[in-house]
C-alpha cells in the first residue's frame, strides 16, 4: 500500500513539473517573440507608412519616430509582466509552488497590466489631440480591446495574488502545527 502511495504522488509530481515546463517553455517563447516584434517594429511601421500615407521626407520620419517610441513605451509594463510570469512559471518548476515570492510577482502584474491600459489609452489621447491622428476605427478598436483585456488581467491577477497569500498563509500554519 506504501508503495501504491508513493508511486503515485511520485506520478502527480512528474505531472505538474511537466506542466510547470510547459508554461514555462511558452512564456519563454512569448517574451521571445515580444522582443523580435519590437526590433522588428520600426522596419515594418516604416514600410507601412511608406506604402499607406501619403507622407514624405522629414515629416514621414517624423510620425515614424513618433509611433515606434509610442510601441516602446506601452511594451514596458508588458515586458515586465511577462518577465514576472516567468518567475513565477520558475517557482513552480523548480517546487516552491508555495512560495511567498508568487503573490508578490501576481501584484505586480495586476499592477503593470493596469498601467498599460493608463497609458495606452492617455498616448492615444496624446496622438489624438497632439499629433491630429484621427484613424476612427483602426483606434478606437484598440483602445477597447486593450482596455477590457488590461482590466480583466489586472483584476484576475489581483484576486490570485489574495488568494494565493491565503494559501501560503494556511500552508505555513499547517507545517507549524505538524
Amino acid at each position: 500500500m506504501a508503495y501504491h502511495k508513493s508511486r503515485k504522488s511520485r506520478n502527480i509530481n512528474m505531472k505538474n513539473k511537466t506542466i510547470a515546463k510547459v508554461l514555462n517553455l511558452i512564456v519563454l517563447i512569448g517574451l521571445s517573440l515580444t522582443i523580435l516584434s519590437l526590433l522588428a517594429a520600426p522596419l515594418v511601421f516604416t514600410a507601412f507608412a511608406k506604402s499607406g500615407l501619403s507622407l514624405s521626407g522629414a515629416e514621414l520620419d517624423y510620425v515614424v519616430n513618433i509611433v515606434i517610441a509610442v510601441i516602446y513605451i506601452c511594451a514596458i509594463p508588458y515586458v515586465a509582466a511577462l518577465v514576472d510570469l516567468k518567475k513565477v512559471c520558475k517557482l513552480i518548476a523548480t517546487g516552491h509552488p508555495f512560495s511567498a515570492k508568487i503573490p508578490k510577482c501576481l501584484k505586480r502584474i495586476s499592477i503593470y497590466a493596469a498601467s498599460e491600459v493608463v497609458l495606452f489609452n492617455l498616448i492615444t489621447i496624446v496622438l489624438f489631440f497632439a499629433y491630429d491622428v484621427y484613424l476612427y476605427a483602426a483606434t478606437i478598436l484598440p483602445c477597447i480591446i486593450i482596455s477590457i483585456v488590461g482590466v480583466s488581467i489586472a483584476l484576475l491577477s489581483f484576486v490570485f495574488s489574495k488568494l494565493y497569500e491565503q494559501v501560503v498563509e494556511m500552508k505555513e500554519e499547517l507545517d507549524n502545527t505538524i
